[in-house]
């Protein structure tokens, strides 16, 4: 197999991103299953907003550990934080799921996702599916990737949907649910067996959006180069995104930088 075909999974701007981590604290890659009963570690660190001033800028990292359950079945748990400019107003968000490649063939592979995790408090879901086309095997030459993630979460933490129930004679029991899609789209260059260029973009729904928010939001358009260290054992990952901006905001870039080891 490739270089790439056996590396660890990598979640992506605005990505699957990791949508179902801090947004964005994934560099752009496409979606891998580790190797039976490997061992990996993620770290991602980076900033987003900047442009906008420090209380529009938010600084972030996340680590996630990894492994193979069984052939084309990987599970993993992660963590991550982030805190505005001025390191105020943080936040975190524990996470854990699984994947697995439904079908794999020389030129397609189709994997599917369960997500799940804790943000401040508040419990979401997020089943996702990701759609690999590649001119060749084990992602040694150039392809494109679709990501589509269904984000199935309330409109705040636990805390205000309760405040908002009360404040509306509702009762306990009830809440705001508030689902959102989220789609990425992608393309890989595999420069040489030890490096990769990727681009992407991404894109969100909301079924139900709240009064000033957009049904529909246009994200960012990334650009990432990967790369292997140590012989295989390491890859550093890079990205530089750039936000489209909508209504009023302004132009705004993040960075995004993360190394991965797999041990199998």
């Amino acid at each position: 197999m490739g270089w790439w075909a056996v590396r660890g999974a990598q979640w992506a701007a605005v990505s699957i991103v990791f949508v179902c981590l801090v947004s964005n604290a994934n560099a752009a890659d496409t979606v891998e299953t580790f190797p039976l009963g490997a061992r990996d570690f993620e770290f991602f660190t980076g900033a987003q907003g900047i442009g906008r001033g420090p209380t529009d800028t938010e600084f972030f990292s996340e680590t996630l550990a990894g492994f193979g359950i069984a052939p084309r079945l990987s599970g993993y748990l992660a963590a991550a934080g982030q805190a505005n400019g001025y390191f105020e107003e943080g936040g975190g968000r524990i996470s854990f799921g699984l994947f697995g490649t439904a079908f794999e063939s020389e030129h397609f592979d189709l994997d599917i996702f369960l997500h799940t995790g804790f943000d401040d408090g508040a419990y979401w879901m997020a089943p996702a599916l990701e759609m690999n086309f590649d001119a060749a095997q084990d992602l040694e030459a150039w392809g494109c990737y679709l990501r589509v993630n269904g984000h199935l979460a309330g409109r705040g933490n636990a805390l205000t949907a309760l405040q908002g129930s009360l404040a509306e004679g509702k009762s306990h029991g009830e809440g705001d649910f508030a689902p959102h899609t989220e789609l990425t789209v992608g393309a890989y260059w595999s420069v040489t067996k030890e490096s990769q260029i990727l681009v992407e973009s991404d894109y969100s729904y909301r079924f139900d959006p709240s009064e000033g928010e957009r049904a529909v939001e246009v994200g960012s358009i990334a650009l990432g180069y990967n790369f292997i260290l140590l012989a295989g054992a390491v890859e550093w990952v890079n990205q530089l995104s750039f936000d489209i901006p909508e209504g009023d905001e302004g132009m705004a870039f993040g960075i995004t930088t993360g190394v991965i080891a797999t041990l199998e």
